[in-house]
């Protein structure tokens, strides 16, 4: 019983360290995102994109920006795949403690008799 518990919770620990893997790079993603808009648009005041309007209409077409919002998509994706898996897993393993908590009260109500 207490492999099986050591194995489960090794299991959880695994999926932990997915999941925070992938939120940091989704989150990463997200404020290079950010920097990265704010360097296009750099570059197009320096081509002559008089207004900030005119500068984020260039930037936030140029493909290296679309290039990080695929990525984002993607990160994203992961991370929530890899979150859904471990609440998942704690739910098993929820599940696993109640159902031994029952088998020992079956067991307690067996002995009484």
């Amino acid at each position: 019983m207490f492999k099986e518990l050591e194995v489960r919770l090794n299991e959880l620990r695994q999926q932990a360290d997915r999941y925070a893997k992938a939120k940091a790079d989704m989150v990463y993603l997200d404020h290079y995102r950010k920097s990265k808009l704010a360097m296009l648009m750099r570059d197009y005041a320096a081509k002559g994109f008089d207004t900030v309007n005119a500068q984020e209409r260039e930037a936030r077409c140029h493909p290296e920006y679309l290039e990080i919002l695929e990525g984002l998509r993607e990160a994203t994706e992961i991370a929530e795949k890899e979150g859904w898996h471990l609440r998942i897993a704690m739910q098993g393993s929820s599940l696993w403690q109640s159902m031994e908590a029952t088998k020992r009260a079956e067991m307690q109500a067996y002995k009484s008799d």
